[in-house]
């Protein structure tokens, strides 16, 4: 996404780097034309009168500042797909690459530990809304599930230290067990943690280190959607897709003892973090 003022197209594409330019022709199959058989990255070009690719267009011009602070950005981005793909292939031997929605989230935590976060708040802001829509291991990696996985990945660093995401990126396992090896606790259990950290983070109710971050405030993004619902009322039903979460505040005027009960389908790994706020 963009807020360059001469560009409201809403999203496109800036920047990408090619695996195969990394390969001598010959090499793995690669045909001859086909690889530039060095490392390189693929940069937005400014162009501030839309002259490309339709002059009639003007969403498509990109002013000269919004292409360099861009480019920053995407450097750092590109530079990490780079790196992970060589390790895999060229250091390691293998012919398998980290899952899709790992390698983005690291690749948009590249940008973050260069100082280049604003994107990756504009992306947490799509997500916060709708935490209980989007899987954090959506391989098609929309831009609400990055911003998910990017909030993760912070979270992860705040716990157990940044030095994990070196971890990630030399290691030799793709998706979950790569988070358990790192982390030493279930995935599942370490992602319910996440999740209520979204709401207790900074927030005074517990000084618990697995429930708030120290690396980023959390007023700093769009609000969290948290729905507000009345001990005794009807029963919250509805569903849930994989490592995401719905969250509810409950209250209870009437006084007295609550029972909560948690059901779900047969087979279906649910779970649950009840705090008690007050």
């Amino acid at each position: 996404p963009t807020t360059d003022p001469a560009w409201n197209g809403g999203y496109f594409i800036g920047g990408f780097f090619l695996p195969i330019d990394l390969f001598r022709a010959g090499q793995s199959g690669v045909q001859e034309g086909t690889t530039n058989e060095a490392e390189i990255f693929y940069l937005l070009a400014s162009d501030p009168n839309g002259r490309y690719p339709d002059p009639d267009d003007a969403r498509l011009s990109f002013s000269r500042a919004f292409a360099a602070s861009e480019n920053l950005q995407t450097l750092a981005h590109e530079f990490e797909h780079l790196i992970s793909f060589s390790f895999r292939f060229f250091n390691y031997g293998f012919s398998k690459t980290q899952q899709t929605w790992l390698e983005e989230g690291m690749a948009h935590m590249a940008e973050d530990l260069v100082g280049r976060n604003d994107a990756n708040i504009g992306r947490a802001g799509k997500y916060l809304p709708v935490p209980g829509a989007f899987s954090l291991e959506h391989d098609d990696a929309p831009i609400e599930q990055r911003g998910g996985i990017y909030l993760f990945l912070r979270y992860l660093g705040d716990r157990f230290g940044e030095g994990i995401y070196r971890s990630l990126l030399q290691s030799r396992c793709v998706g979950r067990p790569c988070i358990e090896a790192i982390t030493g606790e279930n995935f599942y259990d370490t992602v319910a943690d996440f999740l209520a950290t979204l709401h207790l983070s900074g927030r005074g109710i517990t000084d618990d280190e697995r429930y708030n971050f120290t690396s980023i405030d959390l007023d700093d993004f769009d609000a969290l959607l948290v729905r507000n619902w009345v001990v005794g009322s009807p029963p919250v039903s509805g569903q849930i897709v994989r490592t995401s979460g719905h969250f509810y505040l409950f209250g209870n005027p009437g006084g007295g003892d609550g029972e909560f009960i948690f059901t779900g389908e047969s087979g279906m790994g649910l779970r649950t973090v009840i705090v008690r706020t007050r």
